[in-house]
């Protein structure tokens, strides 16, 4: 209600200083400053139009749209009738933006003009422009129709701004000037300022009753969106051209160096970017994926741990998709696996402190350094007959081993090895051993192993599944169990 209250001010402050409507003879909108004054006839006499025109009298103010018809034209201007007792002349300057042609107003033409000051005309005319008319009703088209400048004028306390558009009075709600809401307090601070608006649709039933106040509510909030959804259609579509540039590039790149793609051919690269899978790196210019499992043998490392960026290092060809333009490098492949280094670092003799990461039933893994493992076979782990090697170690203890042999790549470790035997308890040991030996019957030494020497069935399938399953990808666990063959207690 407040903002109808608002625009129905504005609407009567609009017809005081630019008045729209048009004279009563064409149409029976025009107000008029004093009332026309009627000559009223007998009641017994005719009245014909002439009498009617003749017994009228209006007030013709400046600002006033009149429709005319024109009587004649020549290089001037064009001469109308229409409005009362004297007719009006148009300046062949005032008729139209164009070239002003006499011979295209011909006699009988009708069209609306505006009531200018009566300056260079003769007094016997009043004094028209045409193409005043026509730029207002373009204006006015254009506010309809698209999106339009508008001065603020006025803030309205707890509604809105106000301004003026060509003949119309615009209104800008409170809740349409910015994307987010403005306050009342900061309404004020728009007066003077020049925003960019569009009209919002008309309310059922209200179109018709405003088009004629010619008052209409427009939004500056919906020229943001607008510019904003704009903005975004076009990155979207300069991105899609530069990747369609970008993959003709790539193509005539890959093309160009078709003979060197192939797999297993070793070629330089610089690193270019990192990302969660890998490392794009660039080959003769082109860019070829490095994943991060081919970047080192070593598992849970970040591409950045191993590579710099910017840096040229040499990959080896694993993979290549010419029908996608696809090329796939490994880093590692290149590099020493962690057991050919380990085998420099730990020869067989050596004394290693590692912990206990994995025990299973015949023994327990230990973690010598990042990527190296090795196995401790429950019969090297003590001197003593063990049921199992959790009854002596648990995941997480720290032990010292001795590396006793290396084979293909796998390392194996004996913690009773590492340690030192009291003084005797070896040779007596022995001792017992042969008084042992002796004393059992030569067949039921033949066919028995100790127990901590026995692989059960079950065991025996695991220790071949962990060593030759894919999805291990060179893990030392898995190395260490392919194949292994639990020795013979000493």
């Amino acid at each position: 209600e407040l903002i109808m209250e608002v625009l129905s001010g504005m609407s009567n402050e609009n017809e005081v200083t630019l008045p729209i409507e048009e004279n009563e003879k064409t149409e029976a909108t025009a107000p008029v400053a004093a009332a026309a004054e009627v000559k009223q006839p007998k009641a017994s006499s005719k009245m014909t139009m002439a009498d009617v025109m003749a017994s009228t009298k209006f007030e013709i103010r400046e600002g006033m749209r009149v429709k005319v018809t024109v009587i004649r034209s020549d290089e001037t201007g064009v001469y109308v009738s229409g409005l009362g007792k004297k007719d009006g002349f148009i300046a062949a300057d005032k008729v139209t933006d164009g070239e002003y042609k006499p011979e295209d107003y011909t006699a009988g033409m009708k069209f609306t003009a505006i009531v200018i000051p009566n300056t260079n005309v003769s007094k016997d005319y009043i004094a028209l422009d045409k193409r005043k008319f026509d730029e207002i009703e373009e204006m006015d088209k254009a506010l309809l129709d698209g999106v339009f400048e508008l001065k603020i004028d006025k803030a309205v306390e707890k509604g809105g701004l106000l301004g003026k558009k060509g003949s119309f009075t615009v209104f800008i709600p409170a809740s349409h000037i910015e994307l987010h809401r403005v306050e009342d307090a900061d309404l004020q601070s728009y007066v003077g300022k020049k925003l960019m608006v569009k009209k919002l649709p008309d309310k059922k039933g209200e179109e018709a009753a405003d088009g004629k106040r010619h008052r209409i509510v427009a939004s500056h909030k919906e020229v943001l969106i607008a510019e904003k959804k704009a903005a975004r259609e076009k990155a979207e579509q300069e991105w899609q051209e530069k990747k369609a540039r970008e993959e003709e590039e790539k193509k005539a790149i890959f093309d160009a160096n078709r003979d060197r793609f192939e797999v297993n051919n070793v070629v330089p690269g610089t690193v270019k970017r990192f990302t969660d899978f890998g490392a794009f790196v660039n080959v003769y210019g082109f860019d070829c994926l490095a994943p991060k499992t081919e970047l080192s043998w070593i598992k849970g490392q970040a591409p950045a741990d191993i590579l710099e960026i910017g840096k040229e290092y040499e990959f080896v060809i694993i993979k290549v998709d010419a029908e996608n333009y696809k090329v796939s490098l490994s880093y590692k492949l290149l590099q020493k696996r962690p057991y050919e280094i380990a085998q420099e670092k730990y020869p067989v003799g050596s004394i290693v402190t590692g912990k206990v990461q994995t025990i299973v039933n015949f023994g327990a893994f230990i973690s010598i350094e990042p990527g190296v493992d090795g196995l401790v076979h429950v019969s090297n782990i003590s001197d003593k007959r063990l049921n199992s090697p959790a009854d002596v170690l648990k995941v997480g203890d720290e032990v010292t081993a001795k590396v006793i042999s290396f084979v293909d790549n796998r390392m194996a470790l004996s913690i009773k090895d590492a340690q030192e035997p009291a003084e005797g308890a070896a040779e007596a040991k022995e001792g017992e051993k042969r008084v042992r030996n002796n004393a059992r019957p030569q067949q039921e030494r033949k066919g028995k192993k100790s127990a901590g020497d026995e692989i059960s069935k079950e065991e025996q399938e695991i220790v071949q599944n962990f060593g030759t399953t894919e999805s291990v990808q060179n893990n030392i666990l898995g190395d260490l169990l392919k194949g292994f063959t639990p020795s013979d207690e000493k």
